[in-house]
C-alpha cells in the first residue's frame, strides 16, 4: 500500500511544480442543502424463537442539512487550488457511548492542473467517487436512508454488516486520505487513494506503523452511443486489519456460521485477523432520453481469522453481496423513479428494499420528493427478522 502512497505523492510534486504567481488570496463562500422530511412507517419483527419484538414504527420529522464552504484560486503558473469544508447541521451534541459527534463531515484541499487533480483529507475515496449506481429521486437507498425509516433494517453497509448501497460509503468512509485522480480522457478518468489509517477522520490520530491502512481504486467511463449516454464503473478497496486482544471471542465454525457459545481464551493467544478485507463494486447506467436505467453490484470479503489453536476460519456475517436495479423517467420538472436493493450475507443473512419515488422541481434548486417503499430483513445467526413499510415525503433545497 505504501507504493501507491511514494506514487501519488509523486504525481503531486509534479503537478505542484512552480510558485504561483496569483495576486489574489483564496475567496471562499458558502453552499449546502436542506432536507426536511415527514413520515410514518409500520414496522413488524421477530425474535430467534419467532416471537414479536418491540420494535416499531411510526410518525416522524427528520432532517439532514448540511454547510458548505467553499474557496477556489486559479494561479498564473495553471494550477487550481480549491477547498471545501462540510459542517453538520443535524450533529448531536452528545453521541454514543458519551461522546461528541464531530460537526464537520468532509475537509480537503484540492490541487488541479492539466495532469489531473490531487485530493488531501477527510473525503470519500476513489472506488466510491467513481460509482455509478442506483438513482432514486426520493429519499435515495444509498445508505442508511431505509434504516431510518424502518427499525431493525441495516441502513449503510460497513466492513462487518451488510446494508443497502453499492458506493461503499460505509466501509470506504471520510478517513484523512490522499487522492489522485487523471484527467478525463476519451471518455475515462482513473483515480488512487491511500489511508494511512482508516480510524482517522477528520482530526490527527497517533502514528500506529500504518497497520491499519487502505488503498480505493475506481475508474469509470461516461460516454455516448447510438444515441444512449451510457456509464460504467468498477471500484476496488483493500483495508489492512488487526483485532485487539478480547477477554473472549466467538467462534466460527468450518461453513462460516456463528456458534452460539463464545470461547474463553488467554490474552496470550487472541483471535487474529490474517489477512486483508475488501470491498469490490461495478456499476452501469443508460439513459435514452428521459428514460434511464441503472445496475449495481458490490461484495465484502471480511477476511480471514485465526484462532488459538491456530485454526483458520471466516466469519460469514463479514461476507457480503449487494445487488441493486432501477428505472426512471424524467419530464420536465417531474421524475419518477423505481428501485430495489437484494443483499445477502454467506452466513444466511438477508435484506430486501423496494422503492417507488416521485420529485417536482418547485424552484431552482428547492424539489418536492416523495417516497414509497418496503423493507425486509433477517439475520441468519440469531434466525431474528424485521420488515416494514414507510411513505415518506420532503423538501430539499441546494444553495
Amino acid at each position: 500500500m505504501r507504493k501507491a502512497l511514494l506514487t501519488t505523492v509523486s504525481a503531486g510534486a509534479m503537478l505542484a511544480a512552480g510558485p504561483a504567481l496569483a495576486a489574489d488570496m483564496v475567496s471562499v463562500g458558502v453552499g449546502g442543502y436542506m432536507q426536511q422530511w415527514f413520515g410514518v412507517s409500520g414496522v413488524d419483527a421477530t425474535d430467534k424463537d419467532g416471537k414479536a419484538t418491540a420494535v416499531e414504527g411510526g410518525v416522524a420529522q427528520q432532517s439532514d442539512s448540511e454547510i458548505h464552504f467553499r474557496g477556489k484560486l486559479e494561479a498564473d503558473n495553471g494550477l487550481t487550488f480549491s477547498v471545501k469544508v462540510e459542517l453538520e447541521g443535524n450533529s448531536r451534541a452528545s453521541g454514543k457511548n458519551g461522546k461528541s459527534d464531530s460537526p464537520i463531515d468532509e475537509s480537503q484541499l484540492t490541487i488541479s492542473s492539466e495532469f489531473g487533480q490531487i485530493v488531501l483529507g477527510a473525503e470519500d475515496g476513489a472506488s466510491v467517487l467513481t460509482h455509478h449506481g442506483n438513482r432514486d429521486v426520493g429519499i435515495s437507498m444509498l445508505c442508511g436512508d431505509v434504516g431510518k425509516w424502518i427499525n431493525g433494517v441495516s441502513g449503510c453497509p460497513s466492513g462487518s454488516k451488510m446494508g443497502f448501497g453499492t458506493a461503499g460509503h460505509g466501509v470506504v468512509g471520510d478517513s484523512n486520505k490522499i487522492s489522485y485522480f487523471t484527467p478525463r480522457m476519451n471518455g475515462v478518468q482513473a483515480g488512487v487513494s491511500y489511508v494511512p489509517n482508516t480510524g482517522q477522520e477528520g482530526e490527527n490520530a497517533p502514528l500506529g506503523n500504518n497497520d491499519h491502512d487502505a488503498v480505493s481504486l475506481g475508474a469509470n467511463y461516461v460516454g455516448d452511443f447510438g444515441g444512449a449516454s451510457v456509464a460504467v464503473s468498477a471500484g476496488f478497496f483493500s483495508a489492512s486489519q488487526t483485532i485487539k486482544k478480547p477477554d473472549t471471542v466467538k467462534t466460527y465454525g468450518s461453513d462460516g456460521t456463528a456458534a452460539e457459545a463464545t470461547l474463553a481464551l488467554e490474552k496470550a493467544y487472541p483471535a487474529k485477523k490474517i489477512d486483508e478485507r475488501t470491498f469490490a463494486n461495478f456499476g452501469l447506467t443508460v439513459d435514452f432520453g428521459g428514460i434511464g436505467f441503472d445496475v449495481a453490484y458490490a461484495e465484502n470479503d471480511g477476511g480471514l481469522y485465526k484462532m488459538a489453536d491456530d485454526k483458520e476460519v471466516k466469519n460469514g456475517a463479514a461476507d457480503y453481496e449487494v445487488v441493486s436495479a432501477g428505472v426512471n423517467y424524467t419530464e420536465g420538472p417531474m421524475a419518477v423513479s423505481l428501485g430495489h436493493y437484494m443483499a445477502e450475507d454467506d452466513d444466511g443473512s438477508e435484506s430486501n428494499a423496494t422503492m417507488l419515488s416521485l420529485s417536482y422541481t418547485l424552484a431552482p434548486g428547492v424539489v418536492s420528493r416523495s417516497s414509497l417503499f418496503a423493507a425486509e430483513q433477517s439475520k441468519g445467526t440469531d434466525k431474528t427478522s424485521a420488515e416494514g413499510t414507510a411513505f415518506v415525503t420532503g423538501i430539499t433545497l441546494s444553495f
